[in-house]
């Protein structure tokens, strides 16, 4: 495939995505697809539509399909190579259908996890798995446990993306440096329909930002962010399952590295505090950084630079086929911003000082049962005979 023609396909990608949010924008308001400020999480000054992910898709579904036929120009091959990712975009189109759905009518969260766990269920039926993770030159064959495993990846990359869709233009553009790094990726390990779907999404994504750089005229709402957060994790275990390549285990875990690090902080926050675990909260990165007195603009370049430093990380791993390069950028990036007080250092004391208290009521507690009962003890450790009278008992005959 010419590189004109994937140019071609991702220009396409951006033109249908602006045309068909700027329709969605106009129509989202009739159909009840609209964000209200509350005055607590969110603090728009004025409600704004939802349902651009449906947009995003309708835009990659087309490109898509246009590609696809355009492709038998090139020989059979490719066109059957790339009808290969149907079922990953059936998926999508559940996960869209799911998120348009609760953000008409917001559901309970493990009604949410259900759904999404139906979702990808056609993905996992294709035996669309991760067989062999391989890690610092470790590989590790997965098993029976591959379906389970690759389930569980496929959900937290929904649920890590979605969490992160609460600053205008933080969701898109992540996903947009994501999916071109996965596509320039794909290319050079020759997975073509793999890079090609990569690039169509990223294209489609940045025709949405045009609506959503702040101040945002449009969200990607529930049913941008779960599809886009699948469609990040599946193109990951599609690529790892046709070519078993270092990276495919490594990259997407350092290209989702923001939204997994909010995550594990902000359930981490929330557990400590007595809270659900699904529990909404205005304590995310991005709120962090609002509060320290960034604009929304300043908060998403910073944002941006950070998602762009773990990408570029995540290229190198790939080039030098060395895991150390992405995990040691992950952790150092991690480490500064706990360090410096900018996220996550409240919950690291919190966690630090439920340890240390755990420890001391431990030794505490096993002071107390050591000069609680002496002779119980021995009596239970040395597991005398029933026939054997009690301590007390002998006393207490001898005194008879």
């Amino acid at each position: 495939m010419n590189s004109w023609m994937i140019t071609g396909a991702v220009a396409v990608a951006v033109v249908f995505s602006y045309v068909f949010t700027y329709v969605m924008r106009i129509a989202a308001p009739r159909l009840g697809l609209v964000d209200q400020p509350d005055n607590q999480r969110k603090l728009q000054e004025s409600p704004i539509s939802l349902g651009g992910g449906l947009a995003v898709y309708a835009a990659m579904v087309v490109t898509f399909l246009a590609v696809t036929l355009a492709a038998t120009a090139f020989g059979p091959w490719l066109a059957t190579t790339l009808s290969d990712q149907v079922p990953l975009l059936v998926c999508a189109g559940l996960l869209c259908l799911a998120g348009l759905w609760d953000d008409l009518r917001p559901m309970r969260s493990w009604h949410k996890l259900l759904l999404q766990i139906a979702a990808c269920t056609p993905f996992l039926a294709f035996g669309q798995t991760i067989s062999i993770v391989s890690f610092f030159d470790f590989q590790l064959d997965l098993g029976l446990a591959s379906t389970p495993l690759t389930l569980f990846w496929l959900v937290a990359c929904i649920n890590a993306f979605n969490l992160i869709d609460g600053l205008d233009g933080f969701a898109s553009s992540s996903g947009i440096i994501a999916t071109a790094t996965l596509g320039v990726l794909a290319l050079l390990s020759g997975n073509v329909a793999i890079a090609m779907l990569s690039l169509i999404t990223c294209g489609a994504l940045v025709g949405f930002l045009f609506h959503n750089l702040p101040p945002a005229r449009i969200y990607l709402g529930d049913a941008g962010s779960c599809s886009i957060g699948f469609l990040i994790g599946a193109v990951s275990v599609q690529a790892s399952y046709k070519t078993a390549a270092v990276y495919l285990i490594v990259v997407p875990v350092v290209l989702l590295g923001i939204p997994f690090f909010d995550t594990f902080v902000a359930i981490a926050r929330r557990k400590l505090s007595g809270r659900h675990f699904a529990a909404a909260d205005r304590e995310h990165f991005h709120h962090c950084l609002q509060d320290r007195g960034l604009s929304n603009r300043q908060a998403l370049l910073a944002l941006s630079s950070l998602s762009l430093m773990l990408a570029l990380s995540a290229v190198l791993t790939f080039v030098y086929q060395n895991d150390l390069i992405a995990i040691g950028t992950l952790v150092t990036m991690a480490s500064a911003l706990v360090v410096f007080r900018i996220f996550g250092h409240r919950e690291a004391t919190m966690l630090i000082s439920g340890m240390r208290s755990a420890a001391t009521f431990r030794r505490k507690d096993q002071s107390a049962i050591a000069v609680e009962n002496p002779d119980a003890i021995v009596i239970r450790l040395r597991g005398i005979d029933d026939d054997a009278p009690a301590p007390d008992r002998q006393r207490d005959d001898q005194a008879a």
